[in-house]
């Protein structure tokens, strides 16, 4: 009997989950991602772009700090945090398609490699268009 899959659940903006997702594709176990929103309920106006910017550099710091020899967390910040929940549903919806496993890759580079705001559902759907066509969605 085949045991199931790890479950992940994590934000593509977050480093813990970054990381996390980045071990799993090492160990070669079935693994499934389940794409969440950090924080969608805490009120943001109050914490600014630049606030919240330092925050996940003082949390990208901390991750650093578990990383094992020879390990990177590649990245390239652009001064800004997305809310990801553009890229939640546009993952969901490659889900859905039978494609979350060439999305989410496609979802943590987008932001941690190339510095895009995955909050943008126009970016979301640019990089995502292909993978989703590709898969069995029913949806336009």
């Amino acid at each position: 009997m085949t045991p199931p899959p790890i479950l992940l659940y994590g934000d593509f903006s977050c480093p813990w989950s970054h990381l996390a997702y980045r071990r799993l594709q090492l160990l070669g176990e079935p693994f499934e991602l389940r794409a969440v929103e950090h924080d969608p309920w805490q009120a943001r106006p109050s914490r600014t772009r630049d606030d919240e910017f330092s925050c996940l550099r003082e949390e990208l710091d901390r991750v650093s700090w578990f990383l094992l020899p020879g390990e990177d967390l590649p990245h390239t910040l652009r001064g800004f945090v997305p809310h990801t929940r553009a890229a939640v549903t546009g993952y969901a919806e490659s889900y859905g398609a039978g494609v979350a496993d060439l999305a989410a890759p496609l979802l943590f580079d987008a932001f941690w490699r190339h510095g895009l705001d995955l909050s943008d559902p126009a970016v979301v759907r640019t990089l995502l268009a292909d993978a989703v066509e590709s898969g069995t969605s029913p949806s336009d």
